[in-house]
This record gives structure tokens, sequence and C-alpha cells, in this order.
């Protein structure tokens, strides 16, 4: 009994308690909207006080950006004989996949379009983008599926949503690789990336972001495609991306590095680097079994770490 006193006496017993009342205050409120705001403003706090992390070897954004519309003179969308040699470029350089989030879903000329068909059979390894789009009109309201034309969809590796699902503050945290019964691009890069592994289907998770917008590396897309930079064909991986969010990236089929799996930045990353970010998240956790996932740990973690920084 004595022993047992003198626990409850000590500093120890006071910090285990004051982790107890502030679970018993946390658990009913994590399940209000309040309390899952507060959480996602504490995991925004932790990623506002880290420091920024070493840009990822994996990625490479390659941006469709204010000074590629300089150079190419072009209003967009550019011809597609020019995403033809882009392909071809970040293949001769070693991309092991290769990921639209360009829609493709409107013909232009016969001769660009076979052009791009060529090259993405020619590669083997090109991911495009699909999307659902919402149809409204005065009587009802439905959903349709945006996909490539036949033409690409025959000649890439697979087609896959690239929408993202943003928490109701409208910042993307979290992925996940199926939205209305289809699979989106991280799952798709996942099963592209480990082909001997699977993912179920309630898989989900924080997306690690390794710093602000511009913490992956980044190159214009003009660059890629007119002048190869030195040293880029021993470049692990490749994207492309815009502020407008089109573009492609492209991920190594291996890699050696091995991400930590962290909530986001306290700010949503524009389109592409937000999706690169995201298809990271899947294909490069710290470790990724052959069913498991890395999720939060859930409601109720905070108050157990009270008792460790009270010593």
């Amino acid at each position: 009994m004595r022993s047992i006193s003198k626990f409850f006496a000590g500093p120890s017993a006071r910090a285990w308690l004051l982790a107890l009342a502030a679970l018993a205050v946390i658990a009913p409120l994590s399940l209000l909207p309040l309390g899952q705001n507060l959480e996602n403003q504490a995991l925004d706090l932790c990623y506002r006080l880290r420091h920024t992390a070493a840009p990822p070897p994996e990625l490479l954004i390659v941006g469709i950006d204010e000074a590629s519309f300089h150079e190419l003179r072009r209003p967009w969308p550019w011809p597609r004989s020019l995403h033809a040699d882009l392909i071809k470029r970040l293949a001769q350089a070693g991309a092991g996949l290769i990921v639209f989030d360009v829609l493709f879903a409107e013909p232009t000329t016969p001769e660009d379009d076979s052009a791009l068909a060529a090259a993405m059979q020619e590669a083997g390894n090109v991911i495009l983008a699909q999307a659902i789009e919402t149809v409204e009109d005065p009587r009802s309201s439905r959903q349709i599926l945006v996909e490539p034309l036949e033409i690409f969809s025959r000649s890439a590796f697979s087609p896959a949503l690239f929408m993202v699902t943003p928490d109701a503050d409208g910042v993307v945290r979290r992925f996940r690789p199926h939205l209305g019964g289809l699979e989106t691009m991280p799952a798709q890069v996942f099963h592209s990336v480990r082909p001997q592994k699977s993912m179920q289907e309630d898989f989900t998770g924080l997306i690690h972001y390794v710093g602000p917008p511009g913490s992956i590396e980044t190159v214009s897309y003009t660059t890629i495609n007119f002048w190869t930079p030195p040293g880029l064909s021993r470049t692990k991986g490749f994207a492309t991306a815009s502020s407008s969010s089109a573009g492609c990236w492209a991920p190594p089929l291996t890699s050696g590095s091995k991400p930590t799996f962290f909530p986001p930045r306290f700010m949503p990353a524009p389109g592409s680097p937000c999706r690169a970010s995201n298809c990271r998240a899947t294909s490069w956790p710290p470790s990724c079994g052959a069913t498991g996932g890395w999720k939060f740990p859930g409601r109720g973690f905070w108050p157990f770490t009270l008792p460790w920084f009270w010593r």
C-alpha cells in the first residue's frame, strides 16, 4: 500500500492523471467538427514548426509555367507533339513512370494526336489523368467520368483519377486510393512502383509534404523539351506541373529512399506538387506491408504523450 501511495504522490502519477483527464475531454470532443478542426490545426502547427525536409529524390516537377509560355509564345493548349517530345526526353533520361495530370479528352489534329499516342506506346510507362465532373441543369445533377481519348487510353499504361479530397477547411491533408469506385493516381502509381504489393480498398493516411511550395525540385517545361540540364539523366524521377495544375510527373520504378510519413503543411499546396506528394505518400512510405497502410493513430494520441514531457 505504501508503494502505491508513494507512486500516486510522485510526478509520474500526476502526469498520467493529467493525460487521462485530457483524454476524457478530448475523446468526446474529437467526435465533433470543432474537435476535428482543432486536431487539424495541431497537425498544421507541428508542420509549421518543423524544418523543411530535403527534396525527395524520386520526383522532379517540370512546370508548365510562365517562363515556358513566354519561351513558346503559344496559347494553351499546346500542340500535343510537344508533349510527345517531352515523353521521349523523359524516357531517354530514365524516368521509370510518367504521369500526366493533363486531360486529353478532346481531339486536336490527327498528326499531333498520333505523335502523342506513339510516344506513349513507345515509352510504355505513361499514366493519364481522368476526372469526375458534375453536370447540372435545372432539373437534375449528375456526375460523369471524363476519360482520355481512346487512342491515348490504348497507348498509355493506364488512366487514373487525378482528383484530390480536401478537408472541410479546404486543405488537402489525406490521400484516398479510390473515388467513386475508380482508382486515384496514388493507387495507380503504387501498383506501378510496387507491383508485388497490394493495397486495401480502405487504405488511407496523411500526406507527407516535405515543405512549402517549391520544396520538390522543379524545372520549366521548355527546359526539358529543348535542353537537358547537366546531371538530369542521373535523376531518379521526373515530374511536370503548372500553377493551373496542368502537367505530368514521373517517379522512378525503384528508389532506396524511405520518407517519413507525416501530416501536411499548414497551407494548401498547388495542384501538381500536392498530387506528387499524394502519390509519394502511398509509394514511398517508411514501410508498406502487403495489405497494411499508414494511418493516423487516432484521437487521444496527444494526451498520452504528456507523461513523457512531464518528467
